[in-house]
């Protein structure tokens, strides 16, 4: 029995938790369990799931929960190394490339809510897109950065075109930036993959 209406999103708030510290690696998670949370989020946040939680006894109010967490899943999402960990963990090939497009539909999803879909919402989880590096600022690192942010915007627009609602993480207007990036690689790979840690970047843009 709950006393408080917060008192009911306790529950919530530590599943949320405890699938965030997971996708850190800093705890252990059952390979079921990662998709349960996430399914649980995205039937919060109005989206189709392929099992329904049923939660008529109140909200569960997962979207709220997570929303602090947004930085934590743009981190994992844009990370080059976790599909290999989870592989590591899961001894599954499939169950990693599940969970990143998962919580990259969490991020395109909260990125789109209305009232906040503009250059505020770039600016405040994406700040590097509207300065995209010029040409002659091909720089080893910079370069690095660059295929990064590009694996990230590539895993928003998986997330985003699993979405069952209207999903547009990035308004339109940023389209040049996202092509400068793309241009920026494109033009840059044939210096820096001259050097293998650089063909290893660019050729895991997922």
């Amino acid at each position: 029995m709950f006393f408080q209406d917060r008192d009911k999103q306790f529950l919530t708030k530590a599943i949320v938790s405890e699938l965030v510290q997971a996708l850190k690696f800093k705890c252990d998670m059952n390979e079921h369990n990662y998709m349960v949370v996430l399914d649980l989020i995205l039937q919060d946040a109005g989206e189709n799931v392929p099992e329904e939680i049923i939660d008529d006894q109140y909200n569960t109010a997962a979207c709220d929960a997570v929303r602090p967490y947004i930085f934590d899943f743009i981190d994992f999402i844009s990370d080059l190394h976790v599909l290999t960990e989870i592989k590591r963990i899961t001894n599954s090939d499939s169950i990693g490339g599940d969970i990143k497009s998962s919580v990259a539909q969490i991020v395109g999803v909260e990125m789109s809510r209305s009232g906040v879909r503009d250059s505020r919402t770039v600016n405040r989880y994406l700040p590097w897109l509207v300065s995209p590096p010029s040409v002659t600022q091909s720089t080893p690192n910079a370069f690095a950065d660059a295929v990064t942010n590009v694996r990230l915007l590539s895993w928003l627009l998986v997330g985003a075109l699993q979405a069952n609602q209207p999903c547009l993480p990035i308004p339109i207007s940023c389209s040049q930036y996202m092509a400068d990036y793309i241009h920026f690689v494109l033009a840059g790979f044939a210096d820096q993959s001259k050097v293998f840690f650089f063909f290893f970047f660019i050729s895991s843009i997922f």
